[in-house]
């Protein structure tokens, strides 16, 4: 028999990973601590646009295999509004809690809740923007990149200035996996999320977005998400 997961087993997890990341880093510096949790933000966010894609591949090809999508067709008028409905009953009877548009919670998480974004943003932003991405509609993969670093300060106990630079790298990080552009990755968080540009800021900023360039490069290659050919 699997025991049972509840908060509290996952707070216990949280605290031995906190333990023992303490004792694996003591020696370490703070800006090398910094590096080191912009690696694992950097590959997590990597390895959560891949599963993004993935389900965007999956979602594509059941709704188009079956017609040749090079022509019109009507269920193009209806997908967009199907995808929105089944992405708001997701959200409304399995999430319950809100993952609006990534850019604005991102935003709202650094000025109102001390950069602290819920857990499941990890997944179940992956799990709705496919939903709508996949039916034709418009979302973006920040949210999950930038839950995933505020979690993984949270499991190191790191303070709101860590906390927020942590954020500001996955959600860094997840845009640059996906357009496989780093330095897209690093200018999106200095101008949009307004991080400040200090060496402290942009060297984890760079090495987490560069981390999950590389991975999503690892595994997807350099074709795009969605290939499209212009014939003349």
């Amino acid at each position: 028999m699997f025991k049972r997961i509840t908060p509290q087993t996952i707070a216990d997890w949280g605290e031995r990973i906190y333990i023992r990341f303490l004792e694996l880093t003591k020696r370490f510096t703070s800006t090398q601590i910094m590096a080191l949790l912009a690696i694992i933000v950097g590959v997590l966010a990597g390895l959560g646009t891949c599963l993004f894609e993935l389900l965007l591949y999956g979602i594509k090809a059941g709704l188009t295999h079956w017609f040749p999508v090079e022509q019109s067709h009507f269920l193009f008028l209806f997908y967009p509004v199907i995808g929105i409905i089944l992405a708001s009953l997701f959200v409304k009877y399995v999430v319950k809690d809100n993952i609006s548009e990534g850019v604005t919670r991102v935003l709202y998480a650094m000025s109102r809740k001390n950069s602290y974004i819920a857990s499941h943003n990890c997944w179940t932003s992956v799990v709705g923007g496919a939903t709508t991405i996949g039916f034709g509609g418009s979302v973006g993969p920040v949210l999950t990149g930038a839950a995933i670093g505020s979690n993984i300060s949270r499991l190191a106990h790191l303070n709101y200035k860590n906390t927020t630079l942590l954020l500001c790298c996955g959600a860094g990080a997840a845009l640059a996996a996906i357009f496989k552009a780093p330095i897209t990755g690093v200018v999106f968080v200095l101008e949009i999320l307004m991080l400040d540009l200090t060496s402290r800021t942009v060297v984890p900023l760079l090495i987490s977005s560069i981390t999950a360039a590389a991975v999503a490069l690892t595994i997807r290659g350099f074709d795009p998400i969605i290939a499209i050919s212009l014939t003349p």
